[in-house]
């Protein structure tokens, strides 16, 4: 490539004496044509001075023959694979060609599986009413949900799709499961539908203090229908937490009867969740228990005073069944055992130690220490409400 420089002759410069242009500065009249074209070279004279022209750079492009060492035959290409391939480390490959249960789906069973969150930081300490307060997972909830994902890895579930609530411990509760199940591909919807039942003025209370100062009956009773958060001011207010402000806010609940929830609940499970399991798709459904128990008392023969009391462990796939609406119990090695168990009172006797493991350290059905045994491993019974 050769450069060359053109030479351009410098520009002519009008001459005007100080005198012509003092006295065309200076007059009143209207600017003659002589000002004008003065005014005009001045301003072309300002510009070369301040803002020097180059002369342009004229460029001659020569043509380069290319190079013969870039040049590759295809055999000597396939020389260079094979060589290459020699580097590779063969359990890379192996890793690669490995199969896995996504490789197997069948996408014709229509399954729905329900999953209660894990443990979120105030299951972890004192219990107290959560409902849409925003808490997070705690270390141990985070570890349930792994477990689950690998209780679902071993019945080889393939989901088209996770619907989750707008409250983070199900969200996160999701992203663990997919995880364990090295799924990371599946749409994740959001409904604020799928929000736990809301506890209005019992946000945040004690349970058990709370029942100490209510007694049983008066607990029983706010319990299923909490009086309303009459404070606007309140932080526990869903108006006031922008993960709700998608939700229309005339729909934004002051507190929540089970009767509430599941009216809230039915629109979404009919319109959204069932027409995908009747068409073969896996679903999962990640929310809490108030809300699913809300949905199994419309779903399932189950009477509702038992499920106002069933208590669902967190982290436990339950898988329904659309055609026989009957809802059963994943176990790890890809085991199911009808739920609930046995009913409401019974000694729970027949589990394997495999199962009781996987059970939470409490009674499986809520409800009052009334001299039955505690579950393997149990601390001291608790009431789960």
């Amino acid at each position: 490539m050769s450069v060359s420089r053109s030479r351009k002759p410098p520009p002519r410069l009008l001459r005007v004496s100080h005198a012509t242009f003092a006295s065309q500065s200076i007059s009143t009249a209207p600017p003659s044509a002589l000002a004008r074209t003065m005014a005009h070279h001045v301003l072309l004279l300002s510009s070369a001075l301040l803002l020097p022209s180059r002369p342009p750079l004229r460029v001659e492009a020569t043509r380069r023959a290319p190079s013969r060492a870039c040049v590759l035959s295809i055999a000597e290409r396939e020389r260079a694979v094979a060589t290459l391939a020699i580097v590779r480390p063969a359990e890379l490959e192996e890793a690669e060609c490995e199969l896995n249960h996504l490789d197997f789906c069948d996408m014709e069973n229509g399954r729905i599986v329900l999953l209660r969150h894990g443990e979120s930081e105030w299951n972890a300490g004192l219990p107290r009413f959560t409902g849409w307060s925003d808490v997070g997972l705690s270390a141990r909830g985070v570890e349930q949900a792994a477990a689950a994902g690998r209780i679902l890895l071993d019945h080889e579930v393939c989901f088209e799709q996770v619907h989750v609530s707008n409250l983070k411990r199900t969200i996160k509760t999701a992203w663990t499961v997919l995880e364990a199940m090295d799924t990371f591909t599946v749409p994740i919807v959001q409904s604020w539908r799928l929000n736990e039942r809301m506890y209005g003025a019992l946000t945040g209370l004690d349970k058990v203090a709370t029942e100490r100062v209510l007694g049983e009956a008066g607990f029983e009773e706010l319990r299923l229908d909490p009086p309303p958060l009459d404070d606007e001011n309140s932080c526990f207010d869903p108006s006031r937490n922008p993960a709700f402000r998608s939700v229309p806010a005339e729909a934004l609940p002051k507190k929540e009867s089970f009767a509430d929830t599941r009216g809230r609940v039915l629109p979404y499970w009919e319109e959204e969740l069932l027409p995908k399991a009747l068409s073969g798709q896996d679903v999962l459904i990640v929310s809490s228990k108030n809300l699913l128990r809300s949905l199994f008392m419309a779903i399932t023969d189950l009477p509702e005073q038992v499920l106002l009391h069933l208590d669902i462990p967190n982290c436990q796939p339950l898988m329904y069944d659309p055609k026989s609406q009957t809802l059963q119990l994943m176990l790890p090695g890809g085991k199911l055992q009808p739920w609930p168990l046995q009913p409401v009172g019974q000694k729970q006797s027949q589990l394997t130690k495999e199962e009781s493991n996987i059970l939470p350290n409490r009674s499986y059905f809520e409800g009052r220490k009334t001299g039955q045994d505690d579950l393997p491993g149990a601390e001291t019974p608790t009431v789960a409400r």
